[in-house]
């Protein structure tokens, strides 16, 4: 050992890891102490250990920093497996809309128009958001609950942003949810209309959505008590619930 230099410091330079993997694991992966035996110790979790989730948490913050994951907007309590798995493919861009079918050569182009306002190639951004009778069904929400405000460009952003248009944790868990209803909405509407024939009426979307929603919210606290009928009339029956709820 060289005169001057620790023994911590020995081991680290015999130990250099930082050319087999990438900079940010590296420094996250390898903890040596002269005071210990020698360990692989992983930062990002509590016990020390590995896990595929710890790993996956620590990429979204590097990719998107000072973001919150989308994640916990996508698999929360309440909302039903299927709605899940189809946000989980609207944000990644995998829905099988017309564009879809397009790009894969199965329809041609004058068959890949939107189906609700047929000025636009269907994608997945503009079916679920800037479609114009779409977009109108979105901004009633938004006055439902006293807000002005603007769409974002897309699914992922939508889930990143609209819970926190409300204060309070319960009100944000209604309104993450809201978001998730109307989104399958739209997809069950679209689905209709295309393999069943069916006619798009959104002037019945928005008191249905607030039924479903109601049920959602029962499925997530059993102590809900806000009906559709009363959600229909004004949201307070969310915030009366989400202030009682802070109280206690």
């Amino acid at each position: 050992m060289e005169v001057g230099v620790s023994l911590e410091e020995t081991i680290v330079s015999l130990w250099n890891w930082a050319g087999c993997l990438p900079s940010f694991i590296s420094r996250k992966l390898f903890l040596l102490k002269a005071t210990t035996l020698d360990k692989k110790v992983w930062c990002s979790s509590t016990h020390g250990g590995y896990t595929v989730k710890t790993c996956s948490l620590l990429i979204d913050r590097i990719v998107n920093p000072g973001l919150g994951t989308f994640k916990a907007s996508i698999w929360q309590k309440g909302v039903p497996l299927k709605v899940q798995s189809f946000l989980w493919l609207a944000v990644q861009n995998r829905l099988c809309t017309k564009d879809f079918l397009l790009f894969c050569n199965i329809i041609p182009v004058d068959q890949a128009f939107c189906i609700f306002c047929e000025n636009e190639i269907e994608t997945s951004n503009h079916l679920l958001l800037h479609c114009r009778p779409v977009w109108k069904l979105w901004m009633k929400f938004l006055d439902w609950w006293g807000i002005s405000g603007c769409l974002p460009c897309c699914v992922d952003d939508l889930l990143h942003q609209w819970p926190n248009l409300v204060f309070g944790k319960f009100q944000r868990k209604a309104w993450s949810m809201l978001s998730c209803r109307v989104s399958w909405s739209i997809w069950l509407m679209r689905n209709k209309v295309i393999f069943n024939d069916g006619v798009a009426i959104f002037e019945d979307s928005f008191s249905l959505i607030l039924y479903r929603l109601s049920n959602w919210l029962k499925s997530a606290d059993k102590f809900f008590m806000a009906t559709g009928t009363t959600l229909i009339m004004e949201p307070e029956g969310i915030i009366d619930w989400s202030n009682t709820k802070s109280r206690l």
